[in-house]
């Protein structure tokens, strides 16, 4: 999705209800699990352990450097939804 239609996206999703937004990010969070995306971290054991694992392997590069914020940001827009 190009950055332009995250923020129109975003921009929309602020407008709905605060209970509007919770149903989103549960049906959102749910089509993530299911479409193998994203892992359901109430059935992981240790999951904090396994998002700070998962943040701190985001963070870097496959050698190992750090990536700055901005490459950081430019991959996260670069992903496929």
């Amino acid at each position: 999705m190009a950055a332009t239609e995250y923020r129109q996206v975003l921009e929309h999703a602020r407008l709905l209800s605060p209970g509007e937004q919770v149903r989103l990010v549960k049906k959102l969070a749910a089509h993530l699990v299911k479409s193998g995306r994203r892992v359901d971290l109430s059935k992981v054991e240790g999951a904090v352990a396994y998002v700070e694992g998962m943040r701190a392997a985001e963070s870097r590069h496959a050698n190992g450097g750090l990536k700055t914020p901005k490459e950081f940001i430019a991959e996260l827009e670069s992903w496929k939804g």
